[in-house]
């Protein structure tokens, strides 16, 4: 990443320049504020015969700063259940995937094990929404997630007995058969 130096009586423009042959922070855990050293500065441009450096490596204990890397959690497989007119989801931790943790970091999403489809309508690949998400782990602190996910994985059912299956009124067998002597 880009780096910004400053000097005493030195004035970086589009003719003068400082660089750094290398650089490290002093850990590589996400903070805001984290020691960083650079080695290899050398003067460039046009008028970096202009000024001397009296050190070719600086330091600071506070310059730097890491980001937490952002984590992408995804709803997969299916939460299915059969209809009962409400809008609650079962999730289960095979509902989860967690994408960008580097290397072998120890990093756990916490897998709620309820959301809500969008409506408690039948249906396939129904909008399931899960609020909640934190991340835990020794290296939890170095990620973020967002608090929700939101996908197309839903199903509701139909209950069986029930007409058009859409949690309508049970059909009475005596009125089903009314109805089917009395068509013309």
């Amino acid at each position: 990443s880009a780096c910004t130096f400053a000097a005493a009586a030195f004035e970086p423009g589009p003719s003068s320049e400082i660089t750094a042959s290398s650089g490290a922070y002093a850990s590589a855990n996400a903070a805001p504020s984290v020691g960083v050293s650079f080695s290899g500065l050398i003067l460039g441009g046009a008028q970096g015969g202009d000024y001397t450096l009296s050190s070719s490596t600086i330091s600071s204990v506070t310059a730097g700063k890491i980001d937490p890397k952002v984590l992408v959690a995804t709803l997969v497989g299916t939460p299915e259940k059969t209809y009962d007119g409400t809008t609650v989801a079962s999730l289960t931790t095979g509902n989860y995937q967690l994408t960008g943790v580097v290397g072998s970091d120890s990093v756990l999403l916490n897998d709620p094990t309820t959301g809500v489809y969008a409506n408690a309508a039948v249906g396939q690949n129904k909008v399931v929404t899960v609020a909640g998400l934190a991340l835990s782990g020794t290296a939890a602190n170095n990620y973020t997630v967002k608090t929700t996910v939101t996908g197309n994985v839903g199903k509701i059912d139909p209950r069986p007995g029930v007409a058009g299956g859409t949690g309508g009124t049970s059909v009475n067998p005596w009125v089903a058969r009314w109805l089917h002597l009395n068509q013309p």
